[in-house]
């Protein structure tokens, strides 16, 4: 439930900590791609590079201004743009 207080809910990492554990995989070399504020601040936790897409609530997080503290922020139209540009070496 979001008010349980769950380590495992945006923004909190909890999730993202534990997938990065699973796989072997480093948070520094782990992009995380979201449409929501309480994606980028669960990557900007742990360091990941951080993509929002413009599909899904993207578009509106993106107008309402992404605040610094979770800059710096690679924009993508869709998530396709984005796994393409991450594929291509560019993040």
């Amino acid at each position: 439930h979001p008010n349980a207080g769950c380590a495992c809910r945006k923004p909190q990492a909890g999730l993202l900590r534990e997938a990065l554990r699973r796989f072997g995989a480093s948070a520094a070399e782990t992009p995380m791609i979201g449409d929501s504020l309480r994606d980028l601040e669960a990557a900007k936790t742990l360091g990941c590079s951080r993509h929002l897409v413009r599909t899904g609530f993207g578009a509106k997080t993106q107008a309402e201004g992404v605040p610094p503290h979770v800059l710096p922020v690679a924009v993508h139209d869709n998530l396709a743009a984005a796994v393409d540009v991450l594929l291509n070496g560019k993040t």
